[in-house]
């Protein structure tokens, strides 16, 4: 598809190709630290379980209840409390399947995964070098649907009173968390793929001329590892002033907001400028 767009004194040329279905990869994250965390976190697969793969991949039926168990393991010596949210999978705006912060859906997501999943507990105490379970309760409508759903169960370790006086005078402060995939399927066929240019906007990022971008994923299924290259064009100049060359990645019924930032620091001048980017 193509589209015309006029946004201030941005003209933005926009080509979008279809794709076809593809495998998804979700992995565990944690946020960047000098010291390992003394936790981990795993899946404890149902019966309904499709692979093996490291997350909950789940074949469900229309109208079925079901619990599902994330295994929380203190690989310390004292007790650790943790905090446990669920959220529906976003897309980041460097384009990555993100399940861990807060989500961003487009407006064509019609069952996200917060709507038919909850926490029977939201905090869990482990003794040191032992096991607990956040336990999640599924009820899929009666309704079939087609694609999937996609979110994470997300499991933060919270810092006692203790932890935070220790840590007052340090430069760096430790803080974890990791997010569990799930998936939810009904062993349909992968729907058409739909995307759109939806907003244009200019300013500044990171005191940087910035140009960003909307795409939005309308279906009910992931794209990942989609090939993504983008020109900027200045007039009628025939070098791009801006050019990206790189592989993205989409939620189901999310919204990617692509930053195109000015790394060399020229500037996007007034004047009318012409972006082309292409998802195959």
């Amino acid at each position: 598809m193509k589209e015309n767009m006029k946004r201030l004194i941005t003209l933005l040329l926009f080509l979008l190709t279809a794709i076809s279905s593809m495998p998804l990869t979700v992995h565990a994250e944690t946020s960047t630290s000098v010291s390992m965390p003394e936790f981990t976190i795993r899946p404890v697969y149902p019966d309904n379980q499709n692979e093996e793969v490291g997350y909950f991949d789940l074949n469900v039926s229309p109208g079925m209840s079901q619990e599902i168990q994330v295994e929380v393991e203190n690989m310390g010596d004292t007790q650790l409390q943790f905090d446990a949210l669920l959220t529906n999978a976003s897309t980041a705006p460097s384009g990555f399947i993100d399940y861990a912060t807060p989500d961003v859906q487009d407006e064509s997501m019609l069952l996200p995964f917060t709507k038919v999943a909850e926490l029977s507990e939201t905090s869990l105490s482990v003794q040191g070098g032992g096991k607990g379970y956040f336990t999640v309760l599924l009820q899929i409508p009666k309704e079939p649907f087609e694609g999937i759903i996609l979110g994470g169960i997300v499991v933060k370790h919270v810092k006692t009173e203790k932890d935070v006086v220790a840590e007052k005078d340090d430069m760096i402060k430790n803080a974890y968390q990791f997010a569990l995939g799930v998936v939810l399927s009904q062993g349909n066929k992968p729907v058409d793929s739909s995307f759109e240019l939806a907003e244009v906007s200019t300013g500044v990022l990171n005191a940087r001329s910035a140009v960003t971008a909307e795409f939005r994923n309308q279906s009910a299924e992931a794209a990942k590892d989609m090939p993504f290259k983008a020109e900027i064009f200045y007039e009628d100049h025939p070098e791009a002033v801006y050019k990206v060359s790189r592989d993205v990645s989409m939620a189901p019924n999310s919204v990617m907001k692509y930053e195109f930032i000015d790394q060399e620091g020229y500037g996007f001048g007034e004047g009318e400028y012409t972006l082309r980017a292409t998802l195959l």
